[in-house]
């Protein structure tokens, strides 16, 4: 590459002139000899304002940095090298951050110098908002992830470490992001969320996050692609899944007892009872209420009533099985839907129903003696009833039974 100062002096002048840089020359005492348009077009300053003025001095405003511009100063007496960044103003008073550069001129005379500055305002704006960005991000409780091109973590915030039981962010750079999706997630992302990201860029749903010890749990995931990458937003719903599961459980089931309550197990039991008639065993609906039961409220307070209630729903978990529907209807009836049994008549459920009954009853220095009033209706694929049929004919075999002990 041929020395600077072989060029001819038009080619430097010309270089000078058009460069988008402004370009200052100065003297010995540090004053303006030439400048180009651009910096006309940066400061706002022309020939009468410039010629002979000190630069440093000329754009020295209100916040500019005292230190900094004798620094400049001293660099343009001495020929020292210099750089760096000032606020400066231009002459109609705005400020601007000026990335100014001073040396000596190569070639020509030897007291001269050369100041070239750009306006950076953007570049520290820019800057300034990405270190705000990233402080914000870093602190958010939600994790957020930059993947590169290969979908590997270019950036991961504490958050999104803390959630899948890694130490920082840092230290999943460079690691796939499938790492932390358990394989139905990942299923579910290389399929119908990858089609949708294709043709909205965009994704938001729900997924089953994987920590580092093997756990999972529920996230909501928020997918953006970028160019040359994609972005993800992850935030733990653990808290809002149990809460909508408890609300779902309180809804569906009877507080006291923990068996479904009457709109839980009309529910789930008409559900089974469309599937009856495809089962070779038989369905059966058996309807329990506690006898004496206002007795032993009057007698004892209702909190041993309570009791009482509690020990019928004991009984029946004990007596049927885990796949039949049991529910307390309200105060002390119980309801249950056996399906797909071998017992045609109820007989045997409710002999087991009594073994389990004597032997709550046996136990020494028990303040009451349970008895259990009992109806069954026998589900029939060829006259098929709906539940709440089957119900008022099992409640009406339970009424006639108790009428024939009066």
């Amino acid at each position: 590459m041929p020395e600077l100062a072989s060029l001819p002096t038009s080619v430097l002048a010309a270089v000078a002139f058009h460069t988008g840089d402004a370009v200052i020359v100065t003297d010995a005492n540090g004053q303006v000899v030439w400048f180009n348009e651009a910096f006309t077009a940066l400061s706002g300053y022309h020939d009468a304002d410039v010629a002979g003025a000190q630069p440093e001095r000329l754009l020295q405003g209100e916040e500019t940095d005292r230190l900094q511009t004798m620094r400049v100063r001293a660099a343009l007496l001495s020929g020292d090298a210099w750089r760096g960044e000032l606020r400066h103003y231009r002459r109609d008073g705005t400020s601007f951050w000026h990335e100014v550069q001073v040396s000596s001129v190569p070639g020509m005379q030897e007291s001269w110098r050369l100041w070239m500055g750009r306006d950076v305002s953007e570049r520290r704006t820019v800057a300034r908002r990405f270190l705000e960005l990233s402080a914000v991000v870093e602190l958010s409780l939600d994790g957020v992830v930059v993947l590169d091109e290969a979908h590997q973590i270019r950036i991961a915030n504490a958050a999104f470490a803390r959630m899948h039981g890694a130490s920082t962010g840092a230290a999943l750079q460079g690691r796939s992001w499938r790492e932390f999706y358990t394989a139905e997630s990942l299923e579910q992302l290389d399929g119908e969320i990858r089609h949708q990201l294709m043709l909205e860029s965009t994704w938001h749903g729900e997924v089953t996050g994987l920590r580092a010890d093997g756990s999972t749990f529920p996230q909501e995931l928020t997918l953006s692609l970028l160019s040359g990458g994609m972005a993800m937003v992850v935030r733990d719903i653990t808290e809002r899944v149990e809460y909508e599961d408890a609300l779902r459980r309180m809804s569906l089931s009877d507080p006291l007892t923990g068996l479904y309550n009457r709109r839980g197990f009309l529910l789930l039991a008409q559900q089974l009872l469309n599937v009856a008639s495809r089962q070779s065993g038989h369905t059966l609906l058996l309807y329990f209420d506690l006898n004496r039961f206002k007795q032993i409220n009057d007698t004892h307070g209702h909190a041993v009533g309570d009791q009482a209630l509690v020990e019928v729903a004991d009984i029946m978990r004990e007596t049927f099985r885990e796949s039949d529907v049991i529910a307390r209807l309200g105060g002390d009836e119980f309801v249950v839907l056996a399906v797909n049994s071998l017992d045609p008549s109820g007989d045997v459920l409710l002999a087991r129903l009594d073994y389990h009954l004597n032997g709550r009853n046996t136990i020494p220095e028990r303040a009451y003696r349970l008895s259990i009033g009992r109806g069954v209706a026998v589900y029939d694929p060829q006259r098929p009833q709906s539940i709440e049929e089957l119900l008022q004919s099992a409640d009406e075999v339970l009424m006639a039974s108790k009428a024939e002990r009066r």
